[in-house]
């Protein structure tokens, strides 16, 4: 008769981690009686050894950007570029030269997550920034609208671009600059204009830690607020291939379809969440809003979002099964989830759409 046979089973030793990686050990937790802020340092300390040790370093990426962003704001003085340079250099080899060490190679890589956010806000100021305007200038100018900020019935607030004097007006020395001009005459993005303007330095800010007019003009482009004084007159149309243009009209269409159901303050909130255009909200309707705890939804935020994406899925979803030439391109879901998000932010986060992503409290 033959008899059972018995497996034994061994556990299998570890693989042996790589050279340099870090290794976890249980340490001891402070004490409650600890001060607060060396449990929080420990406790800081240990999330990211596990979040580096589990490999979940992509995590802590964004934060470490966030916080190089954080500290160039904080820091007093402008830093030297060729500096900024040489160090972005230095960690790169570093980097390179770090790849067989783990631990090493990720210690630096947070390093350089770090340096990568103190080098953005420079780096974005190189490509889009302006000199700043430091005396008023006045004369004949003509320049390309580039973006409708807000319009009422009697004035419209708008960007331009390409300011180029005429005659012996002073040369602006700006990218673009914000006016204030009338309802008249009609303009989109693209049109060049032309008249007497009348520019003003930024405004810094009015207290310590108020809103700081003159750093979001830099980084935007904005070197100067303005005014027409006289002769606006419209010089030549824009192009009706320029996509900001067609977007634009497409705002205005849907502005409009508002204004002929809704009215009143009822009118100028529909105006300020689906549009992001304030300009038509009186100050008792923004009173009455600050004392509810309702100023906020004048920006437009995830929730407007996720309506907005959400609906245009539901509706592409019905759609496209009747659609033979989107049966075999378009059958999956993330097809349909892309298509609403490109829909949904070439309406809003589109350049001629800007502002309504701008702070609700902005003057």
């Amino acid at each position: 008769m033959l008899s059972a046979e018995t497996l034994e089973t061994t556990e299998l030793p570890a693989p042996p981690k790589p050279r340099g990686s870090l290794v976890l050990r249980p340490g001891r937790l402070p004490a409650a009686t600890s001060p607060l802020w060396r449990r929080v340092a420990v406790s800081a300390r240990d999330a990211v050894v596990e979040a580096v040790e589990t490999r979940r370093l992509f995590v802590l990426l964004p934060f470490c950007v966030i916080g190089g962003m954080v500290a160039y704001s904080q820091v007093a003085f402008e830093p030297n570029p060729w500096a900024l340079l040489g160090v972005a250099i230095l960690l790169a080899g570093f980097l390179v030269v770090s790849l067989p060490h783990i631990a090493r190679f990720r210690v630096l890589l947070l390093v350089s997550a770090i340096w990568a956010g103190v080098c953005m806000l420079p780096i974005h100021g190189l490509l889009f920034g302006t000199p700043m305007l430091r005396f008023p200038v006045y004369g004949q100018y003509q320049a390309t609208v580039d973006e409708i900020l807000s319009q009422t019935e009697t004035q419209r607030r708008i960007v331009v671009s390409n300011l180029v004097a005429i005659g012996d007006s002073k040369p602006a020395g700006v990218t673009r600059a914000r006016l204030l001009i009338g309802a008249d005459p009609p303009l989109a993005p693209g049109d060049v204009i032309e008249g007497k303007l009348r520019l003003a330095p930024i405004p810094g800010p009015v207290l310590p830690g108020a809103f700081d007019s003159q750093f979001h003009g830099y980084f935007a482009g904005i070197g100067a607020y303005g005014n027409v004084t006289s002769g606006l007159a419209l010089v030549s149309n824009g192009s009706s291939f320029d996509p900001t243009r067609a977007i634009e009209g497409l705002r205005r269409s849907i502005a409009e379809r508002i204004g002929h159901v809704l009215t009143g303050s009822s009118a100028a909130i529909g105006d300020a969440m689906v549009m992001g255009d304030q300009s038509l909200i009186s100050d008792e309707t923004r009173d009455v809003m600050a004392a509810s705890g309702l100023a906020h939804i004048y920006s437009i935020s995830g929730l407007h979002l996720s309506l907005v994406a959400g609906g245009v899925f539901f509706l592409l979803r019905w759609l496209w099964p009747h659609c033979p030439a989107g049966r075999s391109a378009c059958q999956s879901r993330r097809s349909r989830r892309s298509a609403a998000f490109l829909l949904h932010v070439s309406i809003s986060c589109s350049p001629v759409a800007s502002p309504m992503f701008r702070r609700s409290d902005r003057p």
